[in-house]
């Protein structure tokens, strides 16, 4: 949740490059773990007032809703410095949360294809909020609560203890590379290619990511299409044919279901950041 530093690059599996292209503005960075970089994709820290620095505005009780944030495949570990903590599972469709103005929140980001190996039980935690205690016990949630707003650093310690001996499956990790390839504009020869039957693999990527396979390759598709229409002057034709979509009425169809308004309604209100 963070725009101080430039934002590092998740790996395929990640639908949005960051938080700030995916709907958060604000003072936002985000930073590569050094531990388990294959089950975290970064650290973040974000302060919910638009243009501040993460170290200067005071509190307020204020609430403000932020700004519409879309799918992206991940899940997060969040923790704020108003004594508030939980673990977001991956949404399937945009949010508009409420937080408190001035609120700085600090989080770990987790790779799509991990987010199983970290939870234990990903099936559980899709377009869900869960307690740190219950998903990982009281000693490892409050050593997150407390490390992470430290940074990368110094949570590392207890990324590499915690998760020492918890490996991303390694089908999974392939199976969702394929289904946010760039070029992936179809689902269905996904198992083929990767020699599972279709129920296998629907399977083991529901078990892995909480997810379907078509939700990912929705959500991949999705940020392709902003991508491309962003900021450029062509045709929403013309976009959703470059990401993927048949026609402009199915490009309406599916960013109304996963953003919650209309390509152009959801264009322009994020021109307006």
């Amino acid at each position: 949740m963070h725009a101080l530093c430039s934002h590092a690059e998740h790996a395929t599996e990640v639908a949005a490059a960051s938080l700030e292209e995916n709907g958060h503005i604000g003072g936002y960075c985000e930073v590569p773990v050094d531990e388990r970089p294959d089950l975290f994709a970064c650290w973040w820290v974000h302060r919910n007032v638009p243009g501040a620095a993460a170290t200067a505005t005071p509190p307020t009780t204020a609430t403000r809703t932020t700004p519409r944030i879309l799918p992206d495949n991940c899940a997060d570990i969040i923790v704020t410095d108003r004594g508030r903590s939980w673990f977001v599972g991956p949404p399937t469709r945009a949010d508009l949360p409420r937080l408190t103005a001035g609120e700085v929140a600090y989080g770990l980001r987790l790779r799509t294809a991990a987010i199983e190996a970290v939870t234990g039980c990903a099936a559980d935690l899709t377009d869900t909020d869960a307690g740190l205690e219950d998903l990982f016990g009281s000693r490892t949630a409050r050593e997150l609560i407390e490390r992470i707003p430290l940074g990368p650093a110094a949570v590392g310690e207890v990324l590499r203890r915690r998760w020492a001996s918890h490996p991303v499956d390694e089908r999974a990790r392939r199976a969702v590379a394929a289904l946010t390839h760039p070029t992936r504009d179809r689902i269905g020869s996904v198992a083929t290619e990767l020699s599972w039957s279709p129920r296998h693999f629907r399977r083991l990527v529901e078990q892995a990511t909480g997810l379907s396979p078509k939700t990912i390759h929705r959500v991949a598709r999705l940020h392709r299409f902003l991508a491309s229409a962003e900021g450029s002057r062509q045709p929403l034709a013309r976009a959703a044919a470059q990401a993927g979509y048949a026609d402009q009425s199915h490009l309406g169809r599916e960013v109304r279901a996963l953003a919650g308004i209309s390509p152009a309604a959801l264009l322009s209100e994020r021109s307006r950041r």
